[in-house]
């Protein structure tokens, strides 16, 4: 006696690919996300740390501010004592070679690296700014004055996925300095998400 053997149906073996289609699609989802959310992690840790590194070297200069960012072109180098910037005030952290605008000689975080505050490195790690990929200003970190306050400086670094608290945060801090609506629309065009309020004496 011969035993009939059932093989798959045609609908069955479709059931089986879309299942199969719609598990690749979630985890590759999963994958994605968990990389953004590892690229914003890294750049507030580095944000952290660069504002750390700042209040430090001011502490260590008698409530001094450091400069940097200066639109100079080749003026704009470190002291003799690398201690801080020859010229400059507030402006673009640049990094990566390809990243620093020529203009930019010398930045706040060069300072931070040359004075042993911030290793040389951590700049060149970083996530790129992809929000800003199609401008030359598509740095990790914008270092700006506050208008209602000239002791204060707004620290603001790019987030691929911000929480809503890191965007509440971010506008409170532009609200309580008093920055024009067109400023912050053209700090959130080059990417800024976050921001870090860096109160100096």
């Amino acid at each position: 006696m011969r035993i009939a053997q059932k093989g798959f149906t045609l609908i069955e073996l479709l059931v089986v690919i879309v299942v199969i289609a719609v598990l690749v699609a979630v985890t590759a989802t999963m994958y994605q996300n968990a990389q953004v959310q590892a690229r914003d992690t890294q750049i507030k840790d580095a944000a952290d740390k660069f504002a750390d590194a700042i209040m430090l070297w001011s502490a260590n200069h008698n409530g001094a501010i450091p400069s940097g960012g200066s639109a100079t072109a080749g003026t704009n180098g470190l002291n003799a004592q690398s201690d801080n910037c020859i010229t400059g005030t507030i402006g673009w952290q640049g990094y990566r070679v390809i990243d620093i605008a020529a203009t930019y000689q010398c930045t706040i975080g060069d300072v931070m690296v040359a004075s042993g505050y911030l290793p040389a490195e951590m700049f060149d790690k970083l996530p790129i700014n992809t929000i800003a990929l199609s401008l030359s200003n598509r740095r990790v970190f914008m270092i700006y004055g506050c208008p209602s306050n000239t002791s204060y400086r707004i620290l603001m670094y790019t987030l691929e996925d911000p929480t809503a608290g890191d965007t509440s945060n971010y506008n409170q801090i532009h609200t309580n300095c008093s920055t024009s609506a067109g400023d912050l629309t053209n700090y959130q065009n080059y990417g800024m998400r976050a921001a870090i309020l860096l109160k100096f004496a």
